[in-house]
């Protein structure tokens, strides 16, 4: 360890006082929290937040800890000096990020891992050092934070936001519209949902959870474009973007917004539901070390930092059993994960018979994805791709999976893709036409100010597995001519 990072972490074992054992700690629904849990949560990101205004390169502060997400490496001086003031928290850890420092050397908070089979485990990975940290803030309730408030934070579990549930503010839950609270983000997409819609439905999340094959839920092995398992691609992208937006339009900023933090809760709580249903023996790279620098002391007992240059959070399969990680998660009814039962029984018509693609008028698909909710397919004419399909069965072992390429690409995007017959004109702005032959929908989640994403490869690939679009069809329209035209649009 070089000599700035000893003194980086000697000032968290003092600010930390004394470190909470890995007890079990509960993460709940953040609507369902009592006002001490919530003042709890909002104290220890409120200190977080003071520790960094006065040193952003503290490990244990909010800044570093935002930076964790997609910053591969700040410099970091010997004695800061930099103090946030008056400034905007966000420019102000734009600013600490882009110094360069004569004195100093290179800190690597981390690289997020998005679009590859280790996206779910390195965010949970990243949780586990988050949640440590902000149990430690105060733990006994000792410390008055810069708002004036003091609550004992040694049992706070990261709140979750179910977001395929209605909210219960005008588009997020409350608790992050409150303008009073350090939840609270400017940037934000706030515009009114009169309607309270959620943006996507729980109906989707148990399709996609009822997928037993790992690559295709979770990621594909090795992958560095176009890796996204369905979840990732269909739900985790277009909620950052468009939906959210703001800071967390950006990879590289997005965890400056704090319902990062509930949103990515939501999403470590789908992967154990997936864990629970499947297990973890087909889960891929489980040896792969996650790229983070974290505080050393918050590091798991088997934790093995390998040979790499540069610091890690230990290998993925430390990160699989979240009991040895000290939380839980508790469930409301509106969080239970439907049944494969009631799926089917969403997907039929009015008089109770199965939707069948291209056959009824309205797709299985379209109402998995966009029944009562506020996302749509984009009605608008983007760039337009055509592919003549022969209807066959497919198989895991002959999967149809279609792969979209997107030359130079510098910015997020959507693809929405349609199955119908050749002799049938594809209306991507005829509602009609788009109920009844919608498929598929995949994002790409991209950060238009670090073009080409973390990576720097010229192109990016959306991989869409249409296995059981191709079976469905087969049902009714075997060795049958359709075409598969998919419309591209920006985000």
């Amino acid at each position: 360890m070089n000599q700035i990072h000893k003194w980086v972490l000697s000032g968290i074992i003092i600010c930390s006082l004394v470190l909470v054992a890995n007890a079990q700690v509960t993460r709940k629904n953040i609507d369902q929290l009592t006002p001490e849990e919530l003042g709890a949560y909002e104290h220890a990101i409120q200190l977080l937040r003071d520790r960094s205004a006065k040193n952003p390169y503290l490990l244990d502060g909010y800044a570093w800890q935002a930076w964790v997400h997609n910053k591969n490496r700040v410099s970091v001086p010997k004695k800061n000096t930099l103090k946030q003031g008056k400034m905007n928290p966000t420019r102000f850890y734009e600013k600490a990020a882009s110094q360069t420092y004569s004195d100093g050397t290179y800190g690597y908070p981390g690289m997020c891992e998005h679009g590859k089979d280790i996206f779910l485990v390195w965010h949970r990975a990243q949780f586990y050092y988050f949640e440590q940290i902000l149990q430690n803030t105060d733990p006994e309730g000792t410390i008055v934070d810069s708002k004036g408030n003091k609550y004992p934070t040694k049992d706070i579990g990261v709140p979750y936001w179910n977001f395929t549930q209605k909210p219960s503010g005008k588009k997020f839950p409350k608790a992050y519209e409150n303008k009073k609270s350090v939840l609270f983000h400017e940037g934000r997409n706030l515009e009114n949902n009169p309607e309270y819609k959620e943006f996507t439905s729980p109906e989707l999340l148990a399709s996609l959870l009822d997928e037993p094959d790992w690559p295709t839920f979770g990621g594909y092995v090795n992958a560095t474009n176009g890796g996204y398992g369905t979840f990732e691609a269909q739900m985790h992208n277009p909620m950052h973007t468009p939906f959210i937006g703001g800071d967390m339009t950006y990879p590289s900023r997005a965890a400056y917004d704090p319902i990062f933090y509930s949103f990515h809760s939501y999403i470590d709580y789908v992967f154990e539901a997936w864990i629970e249903r499947h297990g973890t023996d087909d889960i891929t790279s489980t040896d792969y070390f996650l790229r983070a620098e974290q505080p050393q002391e918050f590091n798991l007992p088997d934790f093995n930092p390998g040979m790499g240059d540069r610091p890690n959070m230990g290998q993925a399969k430390l990160y699989f059993d979240i009991k040895k990680l000290g939380y839980q998660f508790k469930s409301e009814p509106d969080d239970t994960i439907y049944t494969k039962q009631q799926i089917e029984t969403f997907l039929q018509d009015e008089n109770g018979m199965p939707l069948e693609l291209a056959k009824s008028d309205l797709s299985p698909y379209y109402k998995l994805f966009y029944e009562g909710v506020s996302r749509k397919p984009e009605a608008t004419v983007g760039k337009l791709i055509t592919n003549d399909v022969t209807v066959k069965p497919a198989s895991k072992k002959q999967p149809y999976l279609y792969t979209y390429t997107e030359p130079n690409a510098s910015s997020s995007y959507q693809i929405d893709l349609y199955m119908h017959p050749k002799k049938v004109k594809a209306e991507i702005s005829s509602e009609k036409f788009r109920k009844k032959y919608f498929v598929a929908t995949s994002t790409a989640w991209l950060d238009p100010e670090h073009h080409h994403g973390s990576n720097g490869m010229m192109d990016h690939k959306l991989n869409v597995d249409l296995t059981k679009v191709m079976n469905d069809l087969d049902k009714n329209f075997d060795k049958q001519a359709f075409q598969l035209t998919i419309n591209h649009t920006k985000l």
